[in-house]
Parts: C-alpha cells; structure tokens; sequence
C-alpha cells in the first residue's frame, strides 16, 4: 500500500491510541490483534520519525535563536512561508507499506472513539 507522511502521522496516532487503550485495560484485544497493531507501528514509525527529523533541520535551516544565548530555534518570519511549503511537500512523499488490515472482528466489542475508527477505515487499517 502507498501511504503519504501526512497519512502515516494520522494512522500512527490511531494505532497508538489503540495501543494506548489497550494498556490501560480499557480495550481487551487478542494476542494476534496486538501483533499486527505492533507490526504495523514498526513500520509507520520510520516514516514518521524520518519526518520529524526533516522538519526539525528546516528549523535549524530556516529558523534562529528565540533569545540571544538561547538554544530554542523558531523559524524567523522571514522564512515561515518557505518552512511551510517545504513541510507541506515532505508530508505529501509517499512510502510503500505491506500489512494485514485489521477486521471488525478484530476490534471486537471494544469502544473504539469514533474518530480513531475514521482514521482507521479511511486509511484502510480496518476493513
């Protein structure tokens, strides 16, 4: 499956929020879902973290100290414009992921927020 950064972001937090609900007992999922919840943020990871990371050095890139002897960065307005567009086209690059798609099934009785299901079903996590 193709998936872009932007649409990695939004399933990584879905499967974390899942993942989240699990640990905290609130959801109870099979042995076999949580495998392919974590096979699939294994995966989702790289792509999200590579992100941040060229986010970040556009920051350094296009940014400069807050404060005079401050280690934060901020982008300088000068430069906001072009930070957006370039962040703007990262998030838009596309990565090839292989998965199994969890079922209704799979979620079983547990209630699942509304807009973690969205994201779900809308990247096809869940069909």
């Amino acid at each position: 499956m193709n998936i872009t950064v932007s649409k990695a972001i939004q399933a990584l937090d879905a499967i974390n929020a899942l993942i989240e609900a699990d640990k905290a007992n609130k959801f109870v999922f099979k042995t076999s879902v949580r495998v392919k919840l974590a096979a699939l943020r294994r995966k989702l990871r790289p792509i999200v973290d590579d992100f941040n990371q060229e986010r970040d050095a556009l920051v350094k890139k296009l940014g400069a100290p807050v404060a005079e002897k401050s280690e934060e960065i901020r982008v300088t307005k000068e430069n906001m414009g072009k930070f957006f567009s370039e962040v703007a086209e990262a998030m838009k690059h596309e990565e090839v992921i292989e998965f199994t798609a969890l079922t209704e099934a799979d979620l079983g009785e547990n209630q699942v927020p509304v807009d973690v299901l969205d994201a779900l079903l809308e990247l096809e996590i869940v069909k």
